[in-house]
């Protein structure tokens, strides 16, 4: 039945992005470093490639810029598990990501505070923001 097939994905769905959130929180006060590649220090990038990896085996390009290409650009209906793209060094160019975990907030490797965190999707943050990508 397609009615009960489409309502088992949207559930599957759901189930994923809590799954993704859930464990990039796990990933809270790694040490960020510039060009680190996982497990155990991340850069941006690196981070939530390494949490697509790991929790669903997707594999997403290594660097910001590419990953925010890598699927149709979103503006609105965010939703839990994407990835938000920012333009922080004023290069005309997008050159950080996190995800959005809700309530108004996402989940980074961030350089500022040299660790993965919670930041408020507010301030500079909302200010520097270009767009989202949904991965799933």
């Amino acid at each position: 039945d397609l009615h009960l097939s489409i309502r088992r994905q949207r559930q599957m769905c759901i189930r994923d992005r809590y799954k993704i959130v859930e464990f990039a929180k796990t990933q809270i006060g790694k040490p960020y470093v510039y060009g680190a590649t996982g497990n155990n220090s991340f850069d941006c990038s690196s981070f939530v490639q390494y949490v697509f990896k790991k929790t669903l085996g997707i594999t997403i390009p290594r660097v910001s810029a590419e990953q925010s290409i890598f699927k149709p650009k979103l503006h609105n209906n965010i939703k839990k598990g994407d990835l938000l793209f920012f333009e922080t060094l004023e290069k005309g160019r997008i050159s950080h990501v996190g995800m959005y975990i809700g309530n108004r907030q996402f989940i980074h490797a961030s350089s500022k505070s040299k660790r993965v965190t919670v930041s408020q999707f507010a301030g500079f943050y909302q200010e520097k923001f270009r767009w989202a990508v949904s991965i799933i």
